[in-house]
């Protein structure tokens, strides 16, 4: 878990495990893929933009995780 990532840092958006692969392909398209951090949340909720193949995504900071 990624509480104040800098930006420009690269990150890994990751779901629990099960959950990932109950809703697939639908509800998790993110999941496994690395992203750069574009915005960054001071407050709560602590969702921060991640940009993934040029789209920023808006993730809570619970689903990201230092780049393998």
């Amino acid at each position: 878990m990624m509480l104040y990532p800098t930006i420009g840092q690269s990150l890994q958006v990751w779901y629990k495990d099960g959950q990932a692969r109950a809703y697939e392909p639908v509800a998790m398209p993110y999941h496994g893929l690395i992203g750069v951090v574009r915005v960054r949340s001071h407050g709560k909720p602590r969702n921060h933009g991640v940009e993934i193949n040029s789209k920023t995504i808006v993730v809570p900071c619970g689903n990201l995780r230092r780049e393998p």
